[in-house]
């Protein structure tokens, strides 16, 4: 019961303000949700009547319940022999906003590594690899079944050019009124060139990159009360400047062939 008040009083949180909102804003129309915090995504719909609100939460323990090899009790049994993960909520993790692998650490927790071979299938995806499959499988069943292979990421920077546009620098209106500058940046890279050609008739090529930046004054530091005008030109636009984009490396572990 105290879980189905929780489910009801999120969802009554995720409307919110809805009628203020611009009715394009709405993504999913009724169904959108309106929470910008780290929860977002496990907010129900606010329209769910008591039924559903159970299969909600019947569905979200399922989520995070372990999977595991029989006959062990703590979990459901069907756990293997090569996989990712234990449960939903660890390849799914953060709701689907799982972060990128560090500089030479291994791809893991929602960081899926897809494999192929040249050619497509006939529904013009990629061709899967005939024995690993489309994916590669990072863990297996401890002193049984090895895991297909383990990847580890590496970066090598990559210069693109960013058009800058300043906005205000001015006095921030809260304490500690601190002179503040706002700029927003776009630049746009290729797909091709992070070597990803995969489904390139639905997500597209050109993938466009948007920064928004506050800068503000450090309590030492020493700011002119306009920035330099010789910096932008009549636009109000920095050229020329550039920042380097990280370019994935990556380095697979070879294993022996899956037996046919």
């Amino acid at each position: 019961m105290a879980a189905l008040i929780a489910v009801c009083w999120l969802a009554s949180l995720a409307i919110g303000n809805s009628d203020a909102l611009d009715p394009a804003s709405l993504t999913a129309g009724a169904f959108s949700v309106v929470d910008d915090t780290a929860n977002a995504f496990s907010v129900p719909v606010a329209m769910l009547d008591k039924e559903q609100a159970e299969a909600f939460i019947k569905g979200k323990e399922q989520f995070n319940e372990a999977w595991v090899v029989a006959p062990e009790p703590n979990g459901v049994w069907g756990l293997g022999p090569t996989f990712n993960e234990d449960r939903c909520a660890h390849c799914h993790t953060a709701n689907g906003r799982a972060k990128a692998a560090e500089d030479g650490h291994e791809a893991e927790l929602g960081l899926l590594v897809r494999l192929s071979i040249p050619g497509q299938t006939k529904e013009g995806a990629p061709a899967p690899h005939p024995a690993y499959g489309d994916q590669l499988q990072n863990r297996g069943i401890l002193d049984r079944v090895p895991a297909e292979g383990h990847v580890l990421v590496h970066y090598a920077p990559r210069e693109v050019k960013l058009d800058v546009v300043l906005h205000q620098v001015k006095r921030h209106p809260l304490p500690p009124f601190r002179r503040t500058a706002g700029f927003s940046a776009t630049t746009h890279v290729s797909r091709k060139d992070f070597a990803m050609t995969a489904w390139q008739s639905v997500v597209g090529d050109a993938v466009e990159i948007r920064l928004e930046v506050e800068g503000v004054r450090s309590r030492g530091g020493q700011v002119e009360d306009e920035a330099p005008a010789a910096l932008f030109d009549r636009s109000g636009r920095l050229a020329g400047y550039s920042a380097a984009t990280p370019t994935p490396i990556w380095h697979a572990t070879p294993v022996p062939p899956r037996p046919q």
